[in-house]
């Protein structure tokens, strides 16, 4: 019996500490993105102004350049079946160099630089690869692939090879582990879902482009608690336990002002948006746990994989490979569709031709 006995405390304290080093090992991996973010991927850091004498590009006039920039992208990572995470990643490396420019360049430039910061980005984030040529043939050889390659050393020169940035997705992921063990694993993905478009629209907003990618998904992981999560699914006590284990080991509280205000723009996004309820996005077959009080969309909405939103109508890509796991769930706002969006009903060729019209269009834009 002491044998039987001294063998399973001995088991229960390896599982113990087994849960003590992934709980370690998960918040020292926060917090080293969390210093990367605040030193070597800073914006601030990158930041020169432009000489005094040259035509300094009009700041709303920038912002719709990167806007429409940023649509582009996510047109074109769909119509690739790529991860929206790698627009993330390639519109920080468009901040950041543009930021070593002092944000001074014309339309022509601008858009070279996020061809270029797309490839990088398709490069070394993705498995599937994009050729050098099809990104010079989508702009109708408007710009050479010399000229591309030229773009690139150019761009990894200026921001000194630093081209793995922490997304809010990235972010995102690794803070929901810290939900109680109580919180079920279709009421993690729901929150996950939520989340994660939210941040996806905030890529397109300048707002965000100072702002640290884990402040951005704090926020948006906040405005999921409080707006979609009904309290019957996760009670008061266990979301603040999860938000009093945030505060304590990754210092995250939500009380400070850039939280307030990076959670106050969210939700000014997501209700400029046409997606009437957030929840459309959830794939379960659990009982939906979003707020009673929140119209759901009638069945024939149900969102099926590879499908995008589009002036509340959902569409199904009926030639669109169905991908696995939550790659598959793509949703798009209507703000991401009106820039220029790929019609799923049509075939590919009529897709290219789409996506080159698109380039043409923001090819137009020109500084005043």
């Amino acid at each position: 019996r002491r044998a039987t006995f001294t063998s399973s405390y001995q088991s229960q304290n390896m599982n113990m500490s087994s849960l003590s080093l992934n709980a370690s090992l998960l918040i020292d991996k926060i917090v080293v993105m969390r210093r990367s973010e605040q030193s070597s991927y800073l914006y601030g850091s990158y930041f020169k102004e432009p000489p005094m004498k040259s035509n300094c590009t009009d700041p709303g006039e920038f912002s719709l350049w990167r806007e429409k920039i940023c649509h582009w992208t996510y047109t074109v990572i769909d119509h690739f079946n790529l991860s929206r995470r790698t627009v993330a990643i390639s519109m920080d490396l468009f901040d950041r160099f543009l930021a070593t420019l002092g944000n001074n360049c014309d339309g022509n430039q601008a858009l070279l630089i996020s061809l270029t910061t797309l490839y990088i980005s398709i490069k070394i984030h993705e498995r599937k690869k994009i050729k050098l040529l099809t990104l010079s043939d989508l702009s109708r050889s408007q710009f050479t692939p010399k000229e591309i390659e030229d773009m690139e050393m150019r761009i990894l020169q200026s921001l000194c090879w630093l081209i793995h940035p922490p997304t809010p997705i990235d972010f995102i992921s690794q803070v929901l582990k810290f939900l109680p063990a109580s919180v079920t694993t279709p009421v993690r993905h729901h929150i996950f879902e939520i989340a994660r478009y939210v941040v996806e629209l905030s890529v397109c907003d300048p707002y965000f482009v100072k702002a640290h990618s884990s402040t951005t998904a704090f926020a948006a992981i906040l405005n999921v608690l409080e707006d979609d999560i009904e309290y019957d699914t996760i009670p008061r006590e266990t979301r603040e336990r999860f938000l009093t284990h945030l505060h304590r080991d990754l210092n995250l509280h939500r009380g400070r002002p850039q939280t307030r205000a990076a959670r106050d723009r969210l939700r000014n996004m997501v209700a400029a948006s046409n997606v009437t309820d957030v929840s459309c996005i959830r794939e379960t077959s659990t009982p939906s746990p979003v707020r009673k009080n929140k119209q759901s969309h009638p069945k024939e909405h149900a969102r099926p994989k590879d499908t995008v939103i589009k002036y509340k109508v959902i569409t199904p890509d009926k030639n669109a490979k169905h991908r696995s796991s939550a790659k598959s769930r793509r949703v798009r706002s209507n703000s991401i569709e009106s820039a220029g969006s790929v019609s799923s009903r049509g075939s590919s060729l009529d897709r290219s031709s789409l996506l080159e019209k698109e380039l043409l269009h923001l090819a137009n834009i020109r500084s005043t």
